[in-house]
């Protein structure tokens, strides 16, 4: 389990969540985006104060699924509660 490095209480694991680099143009995206950096993320936050975390997701894989915290649900777009 991880902590909020500002108020010590346990954050929420909302999911893995894939990002790229790059810009999209247009309707279909850039031309040369399928040759852009792409990588996954397990994504936690602090139902607390919102702060948010990245991890690798590979990492303590095992944890997160033994883990009684986690929230496997969906997760709430921040701000739309």
């Amino acid at each position: 389990m991880v902590n909020c490095v500002r108020c010590s209480v346990p954050l929420v694991f909302h999911g893995i969540k894939g990002f790229h680099e790059g810009r999209r143009w247009g309707l279909v995206g850039d031309p040369g985006e399928g040759f852009a950096e792409k990588f996954e993320s397990a994504v936690y936050v602090c139902p607390t104060c919102g702060s948010i975390e990245f991890f690798d997701p590979e990492e303590g894989r095992d944890l997160r699924a033994d883990n009684p915290m986690v929230n496997f649900g969906a997760a709430p777009v921040l701000g739309t509660e």
